[in-house]
């Protein structure tokens, strides 16, 4: 027996709209304005999430082509939801890029995730979970991946990576001051960006950016304090190791030329097993 067309396309329209509302209410920031999205209307939700499937397939299986090719389209439809961005780009940078030894394959994908989210930091004006998952990834692997980093000065900002992770961690703790993430970011990366200015020797750089870890460090332990949540007990701990070490380290940028190794090796002796910056080589 045939079912007529309009009895069954009545149906799957409140399905799609249902799935249209739900995806909506996902996003960070209002549905974009009319482009590619508006041709399918209320499908919108449905044609996304095959096209997850796809992608997700296109993963596991390392199928880097097919994968690409539908995170481009899922990034197309959904340009402002910052979930599926940050998802994208670490399949992207960590899940496809790992399996490669050629520095041009992995700063290409690495390249790609910083693409889709700079992409999503544009269409969420405002959103501080847009500007902290583009800082996440430029602070946790576009920095510490060498041939990413190595293709970032090199074709984005000669400056590398941690400048702009620390950028986008001030705008989003400027935007919502009350979460814990960017007030961490702030610290880890002014301490990333510090360590770097330190071994090319601007000591007075980096003791503003070690001044500003132990600012952002000193917050997170107050933001913490009062927990007893033995995990967070041992955070507050860290944290607060952190920031007493980058206030050291802001002497040893402080101190005079002749006497600077010998106050590094102070702190060394003080902070046993920290990572220590390394001081330029005469």
């Amino acid at each position: 027996m045939r079912v007529p067309a309009v009895l069954v396309a009545a149906p799957l329209l409140v399905v799609a709209a249902a799935a249209g509302r739900a995806s909506d209410a996902a996003r960070a920031t209002p549905r974009a304005a009319p482009g590619a999205a508006s041709l399918l209307g209320g499908f919108t939700a449905v044609a996304v999430q095959v096209l997850w499937l796809r992608a997700d397939e296109a993963v596991s299986e390392f199928r880097e082509d097919d994968a690409q090719i539908a995170f481009a389209a899922i990034n197309e439809l959904e340009p402002q939801l910052v979930s599926s961005a940050d998802y994208i780009a670490r399949s992207l940078g960590y899940d496809l890029a790992e399996d490669h030894k050629d520095p041009a394959v992995r700063w290409a994908l690495g390249r790609e995730g910083w693409r889709v989210l700079c992409r999503a930091v544009e269409r969420n004006p405002g959103e501080a979970r847009a500007h902290s998952a583009r800082g996440r990834y430029a602070l946790l692997r576009l920095s510490v991946d060498p041939p990413m980093r190595a293709g970032f000065v090199k074709e984005i900002d000669a400056k590398g990576p941690l400048p702009h992770a620390l950028a986008d961690f001030e705008e989003a703790a400027r935007l919502r001051p009350q979460w814990r993430e960017p007030w961490d970011g702030v610290g880890l990366a002014a301490t990333g960006c510090a360590a770097e200015e330190f071994a090319a020797g601007d000591f007075a750089a980096a003791a503003n950016h070690y001044r500003r870890a132990r600012e952002a460090f000193r917050h997170v332990v107050g933001m913490l304090a009062g927990e007893i949540d033995p995990a967070l007990v041992g955070s507050r701990e860290m944290t607060a190791d952190s920031a007493a070490l980058a206030a050291a380290l802001a002497d040893v940028c402080d101190a005079p030329p002749a006497s600077r190794a010998e106050r590094l090796a102070d702190v060394g002796r003080r902070f046993e097993g920290a990572r220590l910056p390394e001081l330029p080589r005469r």
